[in-house]
This record gives C-alpha cells, sequence and structure tokens, in this order.
C-alpha cells in the first residue's frame, strides 16, 4: 500500500501580487497628485546608466574564479545549460535548470554554488521546461553620482 499522509502544508499569499497591488495604487495616487512629474523611463535609465561609476571589490577577482569553476563544472557534469556572464558589477552563471530529481551530489555541488553568490533570481525558462537561476557574484560596487546604489547595509 502507498498511501501518502500530508504533514505540514502552508501556502502564502504571493508577494508579488501584493506588491504589484500596492505599486498601482501609489502610481495611480502619484498620477493624480503630479501629473505633470511622472519620469519617462527610458530617461531614468540613461541617467543612472551615464552618471555610474563603478569600483573593484578587493580580492573579488580571484574569487570569481572559483565561481566560474564551479559553475562550469555543475554544468558539464550535470549537462546544464549555463551561461556565464560578465556584467558591470558582477559575474552572472544563468542555469536553465529543467525540472528533475537533483541526486545529492549535484545537491551538494549546486549548494557550494550557491554558498558562493551573493544573489539568486529565479524566473520561469522561457526556452525550456524548467526554471532560469540566476547566481550571481559581485566584483565591483557602483555608485551613482557618488552615492552607493546599494546602501552598506544591505550588503552583508
Amino acid at each position: 500500500m502507498s498511501a501518502k499522509e500530508i504533514i505540514y502544508s502552508r501556502q502564502y499569499p504571493d508577494p508579488q501580487e501584493e506588491i504589484a497591488a500596492a505599486l498601482r495604487q501609489a502610481d495611480r495616487q502619484d498620477t493624480d497628485a503630479f501629473p505633470a512629474a511622472k519620469p519617462d523611463f527610458a530617461k531614468f535609465l540613461n541617467d543612472i546608466m551615464h552618471n555610474s561609476t563603478y569600483r573593484p571589490m578587493p580580492g573579488r577577482d580571484e574569487q570569481s574564479r572559483y565561481f566560474i569553476g564551479l559553475a562550469q563544472e555543475l554544468s558539464e557534469t550535470y549537462a546544464i545549460n549555463t551561461d556565464i556572464i560578465r556584467t558591470d558589477t558582477a559575474i552572472e552563471a544563468h542555469l536553465h535548470m529543467p525540472y528533475c530529481y537533483c541526486p545529492h551530489d549535484m545537491t551538494r555541488m549546486l549548494a557550494r554554488l550557491i554558498n558562493t553568490c551573493d544573489t539568486i533570481t529565479t524566473f520561469a525558462d522561457k526556452t525550456a521546461d524548467g526554471c532560469l537561476l540566476i547566481l550571481s557574484f559581485d566584483t565591483h560596487e557602483q555608485y551613482i553620482n557618488g552615492k552607493p546604489a546599494i546602501p552598506p547595509v544591505m550588503r552583508l
């Protein structure tokens, strides 16, 4: 007999939907109160790009090679489609993870890679049946108009 017993189950409200609703409400209030103050998003991005400077983070270049090596090893060992990208501020490993069973060794290798990265972002993978896992390893600090883009209290 193959009976399954649910030991614990809890579903949380989707925080993205709550945030989106709050932003829609705030946007309506801002538009009503200050119709001429709504900035052009392309201009905003252009201002950030032109007013940004980047400072290398000491010791991170050597550590980034370790991060890249782990991502390559995971990709080659388990045939995971992977793109490793250098941006202005980080090295990103884009892992196109299929929905699958992950054996013990693969889990350990992925855990080592996750422990090395600074941020994780996930998306539904448009090119395959699975998810896109983006692991970022910071190499440079970004400053906009001389101020940190990410305040020091945000970096642990």
